[in-house]
């Protein structure tokens, strides 16, 4: 059986805005991107490049953590990163939040 996996493609002007977000924050606690990657776990010059807009693939891991860092609501850096479909929403289930997306725009790989 053939595996099919299912990606959105990066929007290049969404990922300028996760970073910009991102920068926002960092500014506001007056800390640099070496300050901030030591904190979160992650290499400072991903996080740069994240803050520029170029890094096309950050985790969803590493989106929690920067809006757990930041204190931050994480959903909108998870749509702006293309983990998400825009119009998903969380729905309770079993006691679990879980991500019920609205399936458009994808493509198979």
């Amino acid at each position: 059986m053939k595996k099919v996996e299912i990606k959105r493609k990066p929007d290049k002007k969404k990922l300028k805005q996760l970073g910009l977000i991102i920068k926002i924050e960092r500014v506001k606690l007056g800390l640099t991107v070496r300050e901030v990657g030591k904190k979160i776990d992650f290499s400072y010059s991903a996080l740069a490049s994240l803050e520029r807009g170029d890094y096309a693939k950050p985790t969803i891991e590493v989106l929690y953590r920067l809006a757990d860092f930041y204190k931050i609501n994480v959903d909108e850096l998870l749509k702006l990163a293309s983990k998400i479909p825009p119009n998903a929403f969380w729905k309770t289930v079993d006691n679990f939040d879980v991500i019920v997306p609205l399936i458009y725009n994808y493509e198979v790989k």
